[in-house]
């Protein structure tokens, strides 16, 4: 439940600074992929999905 909650406040922290943070990326210049704020809201929501099974199967072998 931890691991949830923390990847809860980090996804809550991502949606509140996703404009600040998009206005500084968007520079023309920078075509790289890491300077997406899409792909890290999938890389988070990846993450918050994987930690989900693997919490449910822990929860059912017990």
């Amino acid at each position: 439940m931890i691991i949830l909650n923390a990847l809860n406040i980090a996804f809550i922290a991502l949606i509140t600074q996703q404009s600040e943070r998009t206005e500084a990326l968007n520079t023309g210049n920078s075509n790289e992929w890491y300077t997406e704020p899409g792909i890290w809201l999938f890389i988070l929501i990846f993450i918050f999905v994987i930690t989900l099974v693997i919490y449910r199967k822990l929860v059912k072998k017990n």
